[in-house]
């Protein structure tokens, strides 16, 4: 009698812990079914947040700024920020350009967050990005950083993400080319109001050429990899986002020209030439070296450097949602990667 009531518990106790087992595996099958039916690009039971981050030098206060200048454009640039995105991040210079950024967070009601760095480059006057993107990794709080100059509004950056993030999950780096657009001749507009924001940053523009960037996509965790020894290249001047593209492709990183599907509006306030503003030739130097070119080479002036980490040298590019694989070899005698702009459809799986 003993040995049956003991054999009636033993049972009881291994039917409890099967029903507990299958209560767990359903609910693991629900949760993966779930997942699948709730995310159009797979991987992520959240969406892509992506936190803009720009080292700023001029944000004057609401109004108390020239009409059409750089400090009128910043200010356009940063209030569409901070509509825009989710989390953005100010490197400034000095604490009255973090009181302007708070102030056009408290308009919004977006959320800007504010960093007086410690980057200044002692004899250009200019921060230095690689310091800047290491701020940028350390204080930023989402899975993807958007580096960029400060005069630039952007949209369709989470579709560009996310389409990128299906196939190569987070190694990749994004980046495309700008529209220009004539800032001097818009700001007449309202550019305050931020219902005409957008009529304003659609207005005609002309697609720059493939060597100017001015910004890079890149996963948070991405970012020591990819600034381990870049040179202390200056924000606002050439050859920082060039050397970024040659970075990424030698370090077996995806890059993805997004042109098609991110768009980077450049809100022109000058028609001022880079070539005189003060560290252009700190910049020229630093890539002439890393290339081991001379500072002396014509090839650093020419407008469509053959080789020097232009657009058009992204090994991978979105048309319609989809990754396509354009044909690169790797010239070995100049040592460099270079892409022809003839696309060609390839299983990329098989990289």
């Amino acid at each position: 009698m003993l040995l049956m009531k003991s054999n009636q518990s033993v049972f009881r106790a291994l039917l409890s812990i099967s029903a507990l087992f299958i209560f767990f595996l359903i609910l693991s099958v629900w949760r993966i079914t779930a997942t699948n039916e709730s995310i159009s690009f797979g991987r992520r039971q959240t969406s892509v947040e992506v936190t803009l981050v720009s080292g700023v030098n001029q944000l004057g206060m609401d109004g108390e700024y020239e009409e059409c200048s750089k400090e009128h454009s910043q200010f356009t640039a940063v209030t569409q920020w901070s509509l825009k995105f989710p989390e953005v991040l100010i490197l400034a210079d000095d604490w009255s350009v973090c009181a302007a950024a708070l102030q056009i967070g408290k308009r919004t009601n977006g959320n800007i967050k504010c960093h007086q760095h410690t980057c200044m480059h002692p004899e250009y006057g200019r921060p230095i990005v690689p310091c800047l993107l290491h701020d940028a990794f350390e204080l930023a709080t989402t899975d993807y950083v958007l580096f960029t100059n400060s005069d630039l509004a952007y949209f369709n950056v989470v579709p560009a993400v996310t389409i990128s993030e299906e196939m190569f999950e987070e190694r990749f780096a994004l980046l495309g080319r700008r529209r220009d657009i004539d800032f001097q001749h818009e700001c007449k507009m309202k550019t305050k109001d931020t219902a005409m924001l957008d009529q304003i940053l659609n207005a005609p523009g002309k697609l720059h050429d493939p060597y100017g960037i001015d910004y890079i996509v890149l996963p948070r965790n991405a970012i020591p990899t990819v600034i381990k020894d870049m040179p202390d290249f200056l924000i606002g001047l050439w050859k920082w986002d060039n050397w970024l593209v040659d970075t990424c492709i030698h370090k077996g990183i995806n890059l993805v020209d997004v042109t098609n599907v991110l768009q980077a509006i450049h809100l022109q306030s000058t028609t001022e030439d880079h070539r005189g503003r003060k560290g252009y030739g700190h910049n020229k130097d630093l890539y002439s070296t890393f290339y081991k070119l001379g500072p002396d080479k014509h090839l650093l002036d020419d407008p469509f450097p053959v080789g020097l980490g232009t657009v058009d040298f992204a090994p991978f590019y979105i048309n319609n949602q989809e990754v396509l694989r354009r044909w690169c070899y790797f010239d070995v005698g100049k040592e460099f990667q270079s892409c022809r702009n003839r696309p060609v459809r390839e299983d990329i799986t098989s990289r």
